[in-house]
């Protein structure tokens, strides 16, 4: 992907910023500063506009940082258990299931089964 704003306009930009904002192409137009003479018009550019490659990759890049800063990772899910099986002030069942998915993903909770026999096979053929 491109770096942050390659080759954008400070309009183009606006238009990015306020289409994240309302997923309206219109909307985005006329509040990024464009002038036209009706909504129409703002519509049918503002949708020429998201097809530009370099609005399109960097609208792409900023979504995409969105949705990496709104999932926790696997780091930020294991503080969380640990503050909360800490916690004093929390209820043990509360503790309890963190301090369990703590230590699932700490693999210490892995299961072996053990096979006495070997399976049969019937040919019914």
């Amino acid at each position: 992907m491109m770096p942050k704003g390659d080759n954008l306009t400070p309009k183009m930009m606006k238009f990015i910023d306020e289409y994240l904002k309302t997923g309206n192409a219109t909307d985005a137009y006329l509040a990024a500063g464009y002038r036209t003479n009706s909504r129409n018009i703002a519509g049918v550019e503002g949708s020429k506009l998201l097809r530009k490659p370099k609005v399109l990759s960097e609208l792409e890049r900023r979504r995409a940082a969105i949705i990496a800063d709104s999932i926790a990772d696997a780091v930020e899910l294991q503080q969380f258990w640990t503050q909360t099986m800490r916690s004093g002030s929390e209820e043990k069942k509360d503790q309890l299931k963190a301090s369990e998915f703590l230590a699932k993903t700490k693999g210490m909770f892995i299961s072996r089964v053990e096979i006495m026999e070997a399976p049969s096979f019937v040919d019914d053929v």
